[in-house]
């Protein structure tokens, strides 16, 4: 196990390696864990809505059903104006925790998919809910934010990694 002093220089030599640039984080946890240690970082959420202007837009508007991930909550606006900037049709779904590695993952997943069901994909902002809802043989398709952003552009090479087919 790593000691706090060890996982604070972990932490500092990332800062270093982003030569003065802030880090932009693809989990909210991460970046809380960052700021936390003073270092500037953000989740990706905010720093597509800073860059609203400059997103792509679809040229394949899909129905999207968000799920930002717990960490990731605080942000659920600001990923439905980055959705909807991209030309996505949001249907504004109950947005809520994939469960993580717990007991209630199961029932909390089965939520998600019920509240996400007139949806052809579940855009989520943490890597955790990705891993959870792409576990799900029968279940939504799902992409990170990061991945809809590159679909917009037209780039769709992460889409081969993902169980669920992607549409």
């Amino acid at each position: 196990e790593m000691t706090e002093m060890e996982r604070r220089n972990v932490k500092k030599s990332m800062e270093g390696n982003a030569s003065g640039k802030g880090i932009v984080t693809l989990c909210g946890g991460c970046s809380e864990e960052l700021q936390d240690a003073g270092i500037d970082a953000q989740h990706i959420i905010p720093f597509l809505h800073a860059n609203i202007d400059r997103l792509p837009r679809t040229s394949e508007p899909l129905k999207v059903a968000l799920q930002p991930g717990c960490s990731a909550m605080p942000f659920k606006k600001q990923m439905a104006e980055v959705v909807e900037a991209m030309g996505y049709e949001n249907i504004n779904n109950q947005m809520g925790c994939c469960g993580k590695n717990t007991d209630v993952a199961g029932p909390l997943m089965a939520e998600r998919m019920e509240e996400c069901a007139k949806a052809d994909v579940v855009v989520v902002g943490c890597p955790m809910c990705l891993v959870k809802y792409d576990a799900l043989p029968e279940g939504k398709p799902v992409v990170h934010i990061s991945e809809l952003v590159a679909m917009a552009s037209g780039d769709k090479r992460s889409l081969g990694y993902h169980t669920v087919p992607i549409p």
